[in-house]
């Protein structure tokens, strides 16, 4: 019920030709490895040239040496992708067929931006950029706090050195530094303490 090609495990090569490519699917009998558009594949299964999918799959990533999940939609319209040029080692994020978020290659992240490097070298860690009116929500619970942190080092776990916190259960605004609190802005009044 079934055609097998080499069933005896000759180590022997299996090459199809197309009209512009001598390697369009090519079967390494030695290496174990299919190629197509390439007669020298480096994985199980190599591509020379762009994938395009409906479905999710995952790419080899030469430079760690592993997989990685990837996404192909729509031709394009919804996509994880690598970047290219001077961005090689960026990762972008599209919907709609636009870009939408990208990590470039220093691991600065940018949303509606495929530069956040080309903004304020003290301020590109994130960068949120629109043509329009631009915004960020923190979302808390109606009993709880809403917080940005302001912390020493790199290392998880530092104390923190200041906090900008909302507390929703008191409705108030407070500035703080070396954990304790400066101000406090009374949400119902408008009050400065």
């Amino acid at each position: 019920g079934h055609t097998v090609f080499n069933e005896g495990s000759v180590d022997a090569d299996f090459r199809v030709e197309s009209n512009g490519n001598t390697h369009m699917l090519f079967v390494d009998g030695g290496n174990d490895r299919v190629g197509i558009g390439t007669n020298s594949p480096s994985a199980p299964l190599h591509v020379a040239g762009n994938i395009q999918t409906d479905a999710v799959y995952r790419g080899y990533d030469s430079v760690s040496g592993s997989y990685r999940n990837l996404l192909g939609y729509d031709s394009g319209n919804v996509k994880i992708q690598t970047g290219t040029g001077s961005s090689a080692y960026g990762v972008s994020i599209f919907t709609a067929g636009t870009e939408r978020f990208h990590v470039d290659g220093s691991g600065n992240v940018g949303i509606g931006t495929s530069s956040p490097s080309s903004y304020h070298a003290k301020g590109d860690n994130l960068v949120i950029a629109t043509t329009g009116d631009t915004g960020m929500s923190i979302v808390s619970g109606t009993s709880s706090t809403g917080r940005i942190f302001f912390a020493d080092g790199t290392s998880g776990g530092a104390e923190s050195s200041g906090q900008i916190k909302y507390d929703h259960n008191s409705n108030y605004m407070s500035i703080h530094t070396s954990d304790n609190e400066r101000m406090r802005i009374d949400g119902s009044s408008g009050n400065v303490g």
